[in-house]
């Protein structure tokens, strides 16, 4: 099992966040929350938001079928400083809600990981 959170992270403007679905059965996108901080001059900067398929408008296009992808956000990683990025995802599969996770940091302005391209697996953090 398989699903993956794309980020794009180049430039000044907001890349699209999608999901993507390499698994072999569908997944319905239910809710998202997002934990950031960033170092700065000043001292730590944090950030927190959180949003649904309903409120995102994408309630009618939530399922991701196998092969698939959906746009559920977007985002920017322009900040040039150190920054952590925490993402969870709440998904619906085979009928059973569970939560996901992935983690994307950058240090000194550079992907901590450079060889994810934007490509992070999410983790089954539990069963809801």
């Amino acid at each position: 099992m398989r699903v993956d959170w794309v980020a794009g992270w180049r430039g000044i403007r907001k890349q699209p966040v999608w999901l993507l679905n390499h698994t072999a059965q569908s997944v319905t996108y239910l809710r998202r929350q997002l934990y950031a901080y960033a170092s700065t001059d000043e001292g730590i900067d944090e950030y927190q938001t959180a949003s649904n398929a309903f409120a995102d408008g994408i309630a009618a296009s939530s399922v991701i079928e196998p092969g698939g992808r959906l746009q559920i956000d977007d985002y920017s990683m322009s900040f040039d400083g150190d920054f952590v990025s925490n993402r969870r995802v709440i998904l619906l599969i085979d009928g059973a809600r569970s939560e996901w996770f992935t983690s994307i940091s950058k240090l000194g302005g550079y992907l901590w990981d450079e060889a994810l391209h934007g490509l992070h697996a999410l983790k089954k953090v539990k069963d809801l």
